[in-house]
């Protein structure tokens, strides 16, 4: 396989990992990545490099902040990171669900198989 190969192989899994987190933080809620990754089914160690993309591109789809010691659970020592959704996010997310137009492609028929 050749680089040019792999690379379109990465991007393709790097945005289908956005599009998969765009649409699981639709619900305005702050975000574990333990429970991100689980509710897409993906490691949570694979969602890091998507969720950095996303949180330093401008405008930010993602915005970060850490848990307050009131949101903590008994026992719990560390504090964990938190993710959501910012407006722009939802912009986006509502661009990429729009179908793609595809107007240049004729239908075709039964008629004419391969016209």
């Amino acid at each position: 396989m050749s680089q040019r190969e792999r690379l379109s192989r990465w991007h393709s899994w790097t945005h289908a990992t956005e599009d998969l987190i765009l649409e699981v933080m639709d619900d305005g809620g702050w975000w574990f990545v333990l429970d991100l990754g689980q509710a897409i089914r993906r490691p949570s160690g694979t969602l890091y490099p998507a969720l950095t993309r996303m949180e330093k591109q401008q405008p930010p789809l993602i915005e970060f902040r850490w848990q307050t010691p009131a949101e903590m659970q008994p026992g719990q020592e560390l504090r964990r990171g938190m993710r959501r959704l910012t407006q722009d996010g939802q912009r986006e997310l509502a661009r990429r669900r729009k179908p793609a137009r595809r107007g240049w492609l004729k239908p075709r028929t039964v008629s004419q198989p391969w016209a």
